[in-house]
């Protein structure tokens, strides 16, 4: 019988937090400076959040504004001038897997069991919309405050056209666990998953095509600057295209260690995993060297394998 995903998500990706924006994270903890959070909001150091974290990221509006999510439905927001995290109130109790917020003002997480939520306030206040699959979803992205899509477990694909008002099911027929996804615009997307699986759209997620296979390992996570992708996943595995997606190569990372997140910058890419490794391409991908952040900026790895930049 197949185990529950969940138990393999929350196990294989202990480590994945602060890397959808490594870049940007670095950038900030030279800005963090000092600001009391509002009064009277619940607040906390990195150091007293002890729920798991598995997602993060960074948007402007007009300054840089940090939200984290994770486990038992919590969500963290931190401004550039803030020290401490507040705690906002997701309503919910289920994990939180992954946050998108395509522009300023407008969010969505994702989670166990069907759970989207949806900000319209730069993440000061969540509402949760309805879902129409009750699996987990463990990625979420949005390419604009309307157009946005899921992946999680047991093929789980649902997609939304008005901003989460409604969200309709294409689920995969295949029993596979979806673990990322990438809208590069309203009509093209790209899903990675267990085996190796690739899976891009041009219909705006209507249908979904699956490319022939690079590698057998899961995959966690996908970025796409232009035309240039990469992906990363289980054991070190990085695969690239330098051709929009028509064709795929392995990377040789020279390391066994499992990449949970990956950016792209032109050709440097940043791929954060296991506890100790940050390794960077400046070639699109093709090589790959493990590096350490400059600086003051410094990785700290909690008791549970988290990542931290600072």
């Amino acid at each position: 019988m197949k185990e529950k995903s969940f138990m393999r998500f929350s196990t294989t990706k202990r480590s994945k937090c602060f890397i959808n924006s490594i870049i940007l994270t670095v950038c900030l903890a030279f800005l963090c400076i000092g600001t009391a959070a509002a009064k009277g909001a619940v607040t906390k150091s990195s150091n007293q959040i002890r729920e798991m974290i598995f997602d993060s990221l960074i948007f402007t509006n007009p300054i840089p504004v940090q939200i984290i999510v994770g486990d038992r439905g919590k969500i963290y927001r931190k401004e550039a001038q803030d020290l401490m995290w507040q705690e906002i109130p997701s309503g919910v109790r289920e994990p939180l897997f992954s946050v998108s917020f395509p522009d300023g003002n407008n969010g969505w997480v994702s989670g166990a069991s069907g759970t989207i939520l949806h900000s319209m306030d730069k993440g000061h206040t969540w509402f949760e919309q309805s879902c129409p699959v009750n699996k987990h979803l463990f990625a979420i992205d949005f390419s604009d405050s309307s157009h946005g899509c899921a992946t999680g477990d047991w093929g789980a694909v649902v997609r939304t056209e008005d901003g989460g008002k409604t969200w309709q099911d294409i689920s995969l027929s295949q029993d596979v666990i979806l673990y990322g996804v990438h809208m590069v615009n309203r009509n093209n997307g790209w899903i990675v998953g267990e085996f190796g699986k690739i899976f891009k759209t041009r219909d705006s997620g209507v249908s979904w095509q699956e490319l022939p296979p690079v590698a057998d390992n899961s995959l966690f996570c996908i970025a796409v600057d232009g035309n240039i992708l990469v992906a990363a996943g289980l054991d070190g595995l990085i695969v690239y295209s330098h051709d929009s997606g028509d064709t795929w190569l392995r990377a040789e990372t020279n390391q066994t260690k499992s990449l949970y997140g990956v950016v792209i910058q032109g050709k440097e890419v940043w791929a954060v995993g296991e506890p100790g490794i940050i390794v960077h391409s400046a070639d699109g991908g093709v090589t790959w060297k493990q590096v350490s952040p400059d600086g003051k900026a410094t990785a700290r790895w909690d008791r549970r394998g988290h990542s931290f930049l600072y």
